[in-house]
């Protein structure tokens, strides 16, 4: 069964396949090189040796996947005790026996509390319009933006501003 955009691949001048070479400046060059690594080693493959390695390999990043939800969320409790722990101290980062620093991080969240009254704020600056069209982290880092100028007043009454705590890890250097 095709896909919905199964069309842009029918003969479309208009939409040419994007060449690896010009991906290859929106990835980390090692990721590419390895891509070029795994390529060569799967080359002299059959169809159906191609076929059980994608498989294998999709069932292995499933399994990672599942894990890392297992991994984010494990972490999210022991940092929200973290927290409490560290609150409690009066301190904000600590060094572990393990040589690394484990310190608290605040980040500011958005949430849009009145869709109608963002569409008006937008609307009526025209440094904004590129918001249109601009996935929601775009927002959030205009919001940054406002804070770490010291132009809280500036943002608009329609956004919630959350903080979110968490605990990070800074390796020790040698």
């Amino acid at each position: 069964m095709a896909g919905k955009w199964a069309k842009l691949l029918k003969g479309n001048p208009k939409y040419e396949p994007a060449p690896f070479s010009s991906m290859s400046d929106a990835h980390d060059k090692s990721f590419v090189e390895k891509v070029g690594e795994y390529k060569s080693e799967y080359a002299p493959m059959t169809q159906a040796q191609l076929q059980q390695e994608f498989h294998e390999v999709n069932e292995a990043w499933e399994e990672y996947d599942a894990h890392m939800k297992v991994c984010n969320a494990r972490l999210e409790a022991l940092g929200q005790l973290l927290i409490a722990l560290y609150d409690a101290q009066g301190v904000t980062s600590v060094k572990t026996d393990q040589g690394e620093t484990l310190y608290q991080s605040v980040e500011p969240s958005v949430t849009i509390l009145d869709k109608e009254a963002l569409y008006a704020y937008v609307d009526a600056d025209p440094e904004l319009q590129y918001f249109w069209g601009i996935h929601p982290q775009t927002l959030a880092t205009f919001v940054k933006g406002l804070i770490e100028a010291g132009l809280d007043s500036q943002i608009p009454e329609c956004l919630k501003i959350w903080t979110k705590t968490s605990i990070r890890s800074r390796k020790a250097t040698s």
